[in-house]
Order: structure tokens, then sequence, then C-alpha cells
């Protein structure tokens, strides 16, 4: 009988202390749940950051699009307007070029009169 008693209170004890365990995995389970619904709190809060984000990338991609849309005009006329300039450009060198004959020309005849004069 003794020896039943003393099996009985081996029982006893590894019963508590499986129930201690038991009790310390349940607050172990628990504490994970929460951190479990505090990051799913925070997943749903990111998705909603994520979506509205995406809405402004959205919307500046639009906007982009308009910009371009008005750019491109812009650019054809400038380069239109750097041709003209280029051309431009291209006739004013060639009248530099017979405004520098021209002028040697004068000199020349100037200097052809003056012989004369003198000769006269």
């Amino acid at each position: 009988m003794r020896e039943e008693k003393v099996a009985n209170e081996h029982l006893m004890l590894a019963i508590k202390e499986l129930i201690q365990k038991v009790d310390k995995l349940d607050t172990r389970v628990i504490s994970l749940e929460e951190k479990v619904d505090k990051l799913d709190t925070r997943v749903i809060s990111l998705e909603e950051k994520v979506d509205k984000l995406d809405t402004r990338v959205i919307s500046l991609e639009e906007k982009v699009d308009k910009l371009d849309s008005r750019i491109t005009p812009v650019e054809e006329k400038t380069d239109k307007i750097d041709t003209g300039v280029v051309s431009i450009e291209e006739k004013v060198d060639k009248v530099d070029s017979k405004l520098d004959v021209l002028s040697t020309e004068l000199l020349s005849t100037r200097a052809d009169v003056n012989i004369l004069k003198k000769a006269r």
C-alpha cells in the first residue's frame, strides 16, 4: 500500500508538471497568436499603403503621358527652328564672304581711281 501511495504521489507530481508545461505552452501560444494578429494588422496596413501608392503611380504615369504628348510638338518645332537657324547662319556666312569680296574689289577700284586722278 505504501508503494502504491508513493507511486500515486509520483504520478500526481508528473501530472502537475505536465499541467504546468501545458499552461506555459498555452501562454506562449496566446502570445504568438497576439503577435500574429499584430502582424496581420500591419500587413493589412501595408497593403492599403501599397494600394494608395499604386494609385498615385498610375496618376503620375498619366500626367507624364500628357506632358509627353505636349512636349513632342514643342520638340518638333524646336528642331525646325534649329534647322532654320542653321540655314540662316549659312546664308550670313555667304553674305559675309560676298561682302569681303566686294570690299576687296571696292578698295581695288578706289586705288585705280586714285591712280587715274593722279595721272591727269
